[in-house]
């Protein structure tokens, strides 16, 4: 602040003087443009750190897309439907990752994602897009209703034991 300051009433003396209430207001000046410069550094350096965490992101979701032959199109448009129920990114991309392991494609992907998107949107308070997500792999893994797919499932009025019996039988 007060380097700025200086600068200002550098400038002002340059140009024959100033009074003491320019003084004052040469460090008003100043202090304002200290703390804005403050502010967008901090921006810009939030900015970075989220966008090398969405690189990071995607390029997991790339390889486990290649890995399980998902193009990055329907990828992409997946975690756009998930950022509309859940801004943390880092969640929708636990929750991609759990549904291209669990096995969706590019024929099914779409579906799933509008599902578990509309379940949180009906349950916001208890269920969130990562824990579903993962709820339904291992539900798929285990064919046993688990987590906040049985929570999901048992609040649609489905009886989870039949579900899991039906499940059981279809394995």
């Amino acid at each position: 602040t007060s380097s700025a300051a200086n600068g200002i009433s550098t400038l002002a003396s340059g140009l024959g003087g100033m009074s003491a209430s320019g003084s004052v207001m040469a460090g008003v000046i100043g202090g304002v443009a200290v703390a804005a410069v403050a502010a967008l550094s901090a921006a810009m350096n939030q900015l970075f750190e989220h966008t090398e965490e969405m690189r990071e992101g995607f390029a997991i979701l790339q390889v486990n897309a290649d890995k399980m032959g998902v193009s990055m199109e329907t990828v992409r448009t997946g975690m756009e439907e998930f950022n509309v129920v859940s801004q943390d990114f880092n969640a929708n991309t636990e929750a991609m990752a759990n549904l291209l392991a669990a096995g969706f494609d590019d024929s099914n992907m779409a579906k799933i994602v509008e599902r578990l998107s509309d379940a949180v949107i009906k349950f916001p308070d208890t269920l969130k897009i990562e824990s579903l997500a993962d709820s339904l792999q291992e539900t798929i893994a285990t064919k046993e209703a688990v987590g906040q797919f049985a929570e999901l499932l048992g609040r649609c009025g489905v009886n989870v034991d039949q579900f899991n019996e039906g499940l059981q039988r279809a394995a």
